[in-house]
């Protein structure tokens, strides 16, 4: 009677496709650890169109014939922008560029003119305040009552007593928690309209996520990007840039950026470990959207005959 023999993969070969398969998976995990801005996401920053590339120049046409400062920004927004961790550091000369040292020309022109009480990265801003939402911006009862006209906005005195030309927004933490998306729609386009009228650049930001209220935080940053699509405006997509990053980017509070162990002072220390921590993220993606704007406001260089 003849045996009939079936043929077994040899168990040499399956050990070694389970070794290969172990490296590679060892080497996704390395890359997200050593890469960790790139493996967040593909396009934080979106490129410029043209049409926002020239809807930029026009409003920067605006705000200068109104005398605005091509050399200065301020900040509009709640608690993740009034923070200390949140641009503070470059201003006080405690950073580290790193791989990101063509950040450096940038952060010498906004650091030239003075703001008030020290320079655009530093200055605490009257149109950005813990708790608020994007209509407390507009809220003449918002108002700092010794910096501010009376019946005028937050955001118009901070745009009058500081004369930016670029202001970096980041609205909706709160607003999620108890405006309807209409009313934050309104308030956003509001704020987007008054910033133009001035002659100053309103750069969007999305929010970090909040774990219980996940769909709601998906259908503002939609709100958001589509946005500053149909104004031809630039944003930071912050939102997916904190995505793989411990805690999604958040601290222990599951609602602000997360930030370094050593805090204020290691914040704009763009460093691998560092940049796994919210505040650090959003530090370096605002400076690369100043450069990019600088970059595309300059004039360009004259041709030798």
């Amino acid at each position: 009677m003849t045996t009939l023999t079936t043929f077994k993969p040899f168990k040499h070969s399956r050990i070694r496709w389970s070794l290969v398969l172990l490296v590679c998976i060892v080497l996704v995990v390395l890359l997200k650890l050593i890469s960790p801005l790139n493996a967040q996401s593909e396009n934080p920053l979106p490129p410029f169109s043209d049409k926002v590339a020239s809807n930029l120049k026009t409003i920067a046409m605006i705000g200068q014939a109104r005398g605005n400062y091509p050399d200065v920004f301020t900040k509009v927004g709640d608690s993740i922008t009034v923070n200390d961790r949140f641009l503070y550091a470059i201003g006080n000369g405690t950073y580290q560029l790193g791989d990101a040292s063509y950040l450096q020309p940038v952060i010498n022109a906004f650091l030239q003119t003075p703001v008030r009480n020290g320079n655009s990265f530093n200055n605490p801003s009257v149109a950005a305040y813990v708790g608020w939402a994007a209509y407390s911006a507009l809220s003449p009862n918002a108002a700092d009552p010794y910096q501010c006209q009376a019946g005028e906005s937050p955001l118009i005195c901070e745009y009058r007593i500081t004369q930016p030309s670029i202001a970096f927004i980041m609205f909706g933490t709160n607003d999620l928690g108890y405006r309807t998306q209409d009313e934050y729609r309104h308030d956003m386009q509001t704020i987007l309209d008054t910033s133009m009228e001035m002659g100053v650049i309103p750069v969007l930001s999305t929010i970090p996520a909040q774990p219980l209220k996940m769909d709601r935080v998906s259908a503002f940053n939609t709100i958001l990007r589509d946005m500053a699509a149909n104004n031809n405006l630039p944003i930071i997509d912050f939102a997916p840039a904190l995505t793989d990053l411990p805690n999604t980017g958040l601290a222990w509070d599951n609602l602000h950026p997360s930030w370094p162990p050593g805090d204020e002072d290691q914040v704009a220390y763009f460093t691998p470990d560092n940049l796994r921590y919210g505040y650090t993220v959003r530090n370096l993606l605002t400076l690369q959207m100043l450069d990019r704007i600088w970059q595309t406001l300059k004039p360009a260089p004259e041709r030798s005959m």
